[in-house]
C-alpha cells in the first residue's frame, strides 16, 4: 500500500491545492475553526443537512480523493476528540 494523496481540513487552508505555495497564517487564541470545503460540490443538499459535522468533514475530505483516484483500496480518516460533543 502506498499513500498517493492526502487531504486535511484544518484551521489552515490545507484543503486548497495552493496551500504549499503560500505562507501559513498565524493563529492566536484558544479556539481554532476549520476552513471547510464547499460540501455541495460532492454531497447532495438533502443528505448534507442530515449529517453531523464530523461525518460531513470526513466525507468532504474523502470525496475529492475518490474523485481523483477511482480505484482506491482504503481511506484512513482520523480525529482526536472532535466528534465527542456531537455524539453525547
Amino acid at each position: 500500500m502506498y499513500i498517493k494523496e492526502c487531504i486535511a481540513i484544518s484551521p489552515q487552508n490545507t484543503i486548497s491545492e495552493d496551500f504549499f505555495k503560500t505562507n501559513a497564517r498565524e493563529i492566536t487564541g484558544i479556539k481554532y475553526d476549520a476552513i471547510e470545503p464547499n460540501y455541495r460540490e460532492s454531497i447532495p443538499v438533502r443528505v448534507l443537512r442530515r449529517m453531523g459535522k464530523a461525518i460531513r468533514m470526513a466525507t468532504g475530505a474523502g470525496a475529492p480523493l475518490l474523485k481523483n483516484n477511482p480505484n482506491v483500496e482504503a481511506i484512513i480518516i482520523g480525529t482526536a476528540h472532535g466528534g465527542m460533543e456531537d455524539s453525547i
